[in-house]
């Protein structure tokens, strides 16, 4: 098992805090990917971010990478009051492949 991902929250240069992530990434039922525990339960809420941005990548999928990735990043801050009250930093990239359809 890989080790989670270490996450440092910085503000005026200091080290406020420091997140340890578990992840795992999935393709179909096959576990591709995992940092940390890919068997740990946890509630939706803050890893949907991703997911809630989806279907605004899939209609504007026209748009240039750094326009899509602004139009993500104020759809997130929306629907997420901490985003929006500024407790939480997003900084959102999209990535195309071309051939690749997005979800896959």
């Amino acid at each position: 098992m890989a080790e989670p991902i270490l996450v440092e929250v910085r503000r005026n240069g200091l080290a406020e805090a420091v997140h340890c992530v578990d992840a795992v990434a999935v393709r179909g039922r096959e576990v591709i990917g995992a940092a940390g525990d890919p068997s740990l339960t946890c509630f939706m809420r803050s890893s949907s971010k991703p997911l809630q941005a989806l279907p605004l990548v899939r209609v504007h999928d026209d748009l240039p990478d750094d326009e899509l990735s602004l139009r993500c990043e104020q759809a997130i801050r929306n629907y997420d009051p901490c985003i929006s009250c500024a407790t939480h930093f997003l900084k959102l990239t999209v990535e195309q492949e071309i051939g690749q359809e997005v979800g896959q």
